[in-house]
């Protein structure tokens, strides 16, 4: 019992750390032998999203932003942003699937989520198999709140987050 409360402490010390971060990938990578000239090429790189999404709103305040990535791969190193304010981070979060939309190439691809800890990834990619599963049975099913739940009134799963 006492590991099992230890282990649930330590899952929610880890989401409140990572509670102002985000994920964001598919964005274009400098190249730059100049670390400082990488890490700015990143931030403006990580704001460019929130400026075109909310053009009118200030802008997209970060603490720091770095690469995360241990492998070598062919694919975009993916950033890993801690934000100042929590409110710039939910905004970007539930807007995020308006990115494909912005007339720039470069941005379409961009995916934008949370910072999750090891146990929530496990949890999630879980959840995502059962969702594929019933999906592939013909259920009409969505992802809410970390759960596999049929989607309302026959609507589309396109409102829902998956």
């Amino acid at each position: 019992m006492e590991k099992l409360v230890e282990a649930r402490i330590t899952e929610m010390e880890g989401s409140k750390s990572r509670s102002n971060n985000l994920i964001l990938f598919n964005l274009k990578t400098s190249e730059d032998p100049d670390s400082k000239e990488r890490k700015n090429y990143d931030t403006e790189v990580v704001q460019e999203p929130y400026s075109k999404l909310f053009p009118d709103k200030e802008d997209f305040r970060i603490m720091t932003c770095f690469r995360s990535s241990g492998k070598d791969t062919p694919l975009p190193i993916p950033r890993k942003v801690v934000c100042v304010l929590k409110q710039q981070r939910r905004e970007l979060l539930l807007q995020s699937n308006k990115i494909a939309t912005i007339d720039n190439e470069d941005m379409k691809k961009i995916v934008v989520v949370k910072d999750l800890t090891l146990d929530q990834r496990k949890a999630n990619k879980e959840v995502q198999k059962e969702k594929r599963a019933r999906q592939k049975n013909g259920e009409n099913v969505t992802v809410r709140q970390n759960e596999v739940v049929p989607v309302p009134n026959g609507g589309s799963t396109a409102e829902f987050s998956t």
